[in-house]
């Protein structure tokens, strides 16, 4: 028989293997991340970060005139959709654009935001309509129901909380008009970054995310589409069947389907729409918790037998969609090596950390840091690498909403996302 001292020194040499192999194997996946992220910074140096259209291009001139239906979906959102409609309302529209309308659909709304939309309808005399649905059937209904009885040609999706600036529709609309584009993403930039530290750290990811991610999976032809700032034309979202509406994620799940169809998607950063960021951390953890889950719900429907064909039909930049579809199970993956790292420490194990090891930390660890100082450049925006120590510590918060998104999504959660309201200034 085995003295009591021998196994446990068999346990604990199982259990070092093991913390240790965890520790390795989530810097290894953070390999092909880190060289995403320098590709990506390249790649967005080599463009000037502006858009051609407006006044630059006149091909949508000889096409036109085209109409245009700017969908609105929402859901208690009598607190912001006021100055959305408006601003919707209040664009600049070129000769290239005939006939224009704004359309809301209120997904079963508790609040008031029914009667703020009939208000608002009476003050626009014709040009704004509202589909009120008394039951909630979720975002993606509201979007289908919404192209459905639509009377453009030229779609223009945004978020209940975000204000178009007055050329926004225009600089969307033209690539779509001229056949420069299928699709088209504009860029959203924070309306309310002086709140709290909270929202100026969101300003400063939206700054990276749009500056250097957004730019340069433009150039390699996986550019995603996010439902805040986006256009198509009907015949592209019925050519993609819509928009999902039997599980969360819409956007990210369109955004699969657009590529695997070798779609164009162009990104317009001068196509600009004003967000109203999360100013408390609840509602920071609870918006991001959403986007987890949304994402690996899509994420595990198209790793499935019955999707994985479609799947490997990606015409192009295969490895860099598989990189972003796991985006949210890498913090995950973080989360269990901090905590085998820490084991380690407290039970004085041994750790292999050797001069390779140690390089290849640093190495990983700078990607981000070099990503924003890009960004921040790119933008002009030069405070923000002032930001710095403190954008990079919220790695921790992000990788607590990535375990509570991925419960949510082996959950089947379903529900509309509503961000809260309360902690923010209403902005016009």
């Amino acid at each position: 028989m085995a003295a009591p001292q021998d196994v446990g020194g068999r346990v604990g040499g199982t259990v070092q293997g093991a913390l240790v192999g965890v520790s390795m194997l989530y810097l290894l996946v953070c390999i092909p991340y880190a060289m995403r992220v320098y590709a990506f910074v390249i790649l967005a140096l080599r463009t000037d970060g502006t858009s051609a259209v407006g006044g630059q291009n006149t091909r949508a001139a000889i096409w036109g005139p085209a109409s245009v239906t700017v969908i609105i979906p929402g859901r208690n959102e009598a607190r912001v959709l006021p100055a959305t409609v408006r601003a919707a309302l209040a664009q600049v529209l070129p000769p290239f654009i005939g006939r224009y309308e704004v359309l809301v659909v209120n997904d079963g709304s508790t609040d008031d935001t029914g009667s703020v939309l009939d208000h608002l309808a009476q003050e626009a005399r014709g040009r704004l309509r509202v589909i009120h649905r008394p039951v909630a059937q979720g975002k993606a209904s509201a979007l289908n129901e919404a192209v459905r009885q639509a009377r453009g040609d030229v779609l223009v999706f945004i978020d209940a909380d975000h204000v178009l600036r007055p050329d926004a529709v225009a600089r969307l609309a033209e690539p779509l008009i001229s056949g420069a584009a299928h699709v088209v993403q504009g860029r959203c930039v924070v309306r309310n970054p002086h709140v709290n530290l909270l929202t100026r750290l969101v300003e400063i990811d939206n700054t990276v995310s749009y500056a250097v991610d957004l730019a340069a999976r433009s150039q390699l032809g996986t550019c995603p589409i996010t439902g805040s700032t986006m256009a198509m034309t009907r015949v592209v979202w019925a050519r993609v069947g819509g928009f999902c509406e039997d599980r969360p994620g819409e956007d990210t799940d369109m955004s699969l389907r657009i590529m695997r169809e070798g779609l164009r998607v162009r990104y317009e950063p001068d196509a600009v729409s004003e967000d109203l960021a999360p100013a408390t951390l609840r509602g920071y953890i609870r918006q991001r918790r959403r986007w987890a889950s949304g994402q690996n719900t899509v994420l595990f429907y198209w790793m499935r037998s019955a999707a994985l064909g479609d799947f490997w039909e990606f015409r192009q930049a295969r490895f860099e969609v598989l990189l972003y579809m796991f985006i949210y199970i890498v913090p995950v993956l973080g989360l269990v090596a901090a905590l085998g790292v820490g084991l380690q420490v407290v039970f004085h194990l041994p750790v292999l950390m050797g001069p390779w090891h140690s390089t290849l930390a640093l190495w990983l660890a700078a990607a981000y840091p070099v990503e924003l100082v890009v960004a921040a450049c790119i933008r002009r925006t030069y405070k923000d690498i002032l930001f710095l120590p403190v954008y990079l510590v919220r790695g921790p918060v992000e990788s607590v909403t990535a375990v509570l998104g991925l419960i949510d999504c082996l959950r089947h959660e379903r529900t509309w996302y509503e961000t809260e309201r309360a902690a923010v200034q209403e902005l016009g």
